[in-house]
């Protein structure tokens, strides 16, 4: 939930109701403040790991959610530990052995779960899920459904110090017949030891993505059936 820090709210509805999860209960309260700070007052926010549960269900079903935005911690090791996610019946409906991948593909897939027919879902990931062995089979099956609605290639080191590589993965049901890709790479400005992004150039990607500019060196939309 570490996204509610500098999550921008005016491209969203002032009636917005915001949901959030998170394993550690500082993330949760630094969300709080921030929405209070904002004057959002429609939020339910609380601590659970995600992986193994969600606190967020309706009767015996997954609540389901219009937007879900997330950036879970990268790399993250052994993370089925003794939870045997493998064999939790939330996960059986994917043909996927999870327990063969990453979390990285874990937090993608929950992201996914917890998303309603018309929504769209924002992951945040190391660039290495999109390009490692160990998640193809995720991968292949995002694509074979068409549920990749497009990839936002992000400056490295906006997250920390370490100039780590990301991406932000956008999922939706709508079974897309392309992925738009954004290259954004070169969009920041240094502020001391981080990179960030300007305001102008978060207006850039957000009018690229919305109108789906194709932009030289930029932008581009590629066929799921090339």
């Amino acid at each position: 939930m570490r996204w509610f820090r500098k999550f921008d709210y005016k491209y969203l509805a002032a009636d917005t109701k915001y949901f959030g999860e998170d394993l550690n209960s500082e993330s949760i309260r630094w969300a709080k403040m921030r929405l209070i700070v904002n004057r959002i007052l429609l939020a339910d926010l609380r601590e659970a790991d995600v992986l193994e549960k969600s606190n967020f269900y309706e009767g015996s079903e997954y609540q389901k959610f219009d937007i879900v935005v997330t950036n879970p911690p990268f790399g993250l090791k052994n993370w089925r530990g003794k939870k045997e996610l493998a064999f939790n019946e939330r996960w059986n409906k994917y043909p996927l052995r999870m327990d063969r991948h990453s979390a990285d593909s874990a937090f993608l897939i929950q992201a996914l779960d917890s998303l309603n027919n018309t929504g769209i879902a924002a992951i945040i990931l190391p660039n290495n899920f999109i390009y490692n062995v160990r998640d193809k089979e995720v991968r292949k099956y995002l694509l074979h459904n068409r549920l990749i609605e497009g990839v936002i290639h992000l400056p490295n080191g906006i997250f920390n110090r370490a100039m780590i590589s990301t991406s932000i993965v956008f999922l939706s049901k709508n079974n897309n017949e392309n992925v738009f890709f954004i290259d954004a790479n070169k969009e920041f400005v240094k502020d001391k030891f981080q990179n960030v992004i300007s305001d102008n150039s978060i207006q850039k990607i957000v009018e690229t993505w919305k109108d789906r500019k194709i932009i030289k060196e930029f932008s581009n939309l590629i066929s799921i059936d090339t």
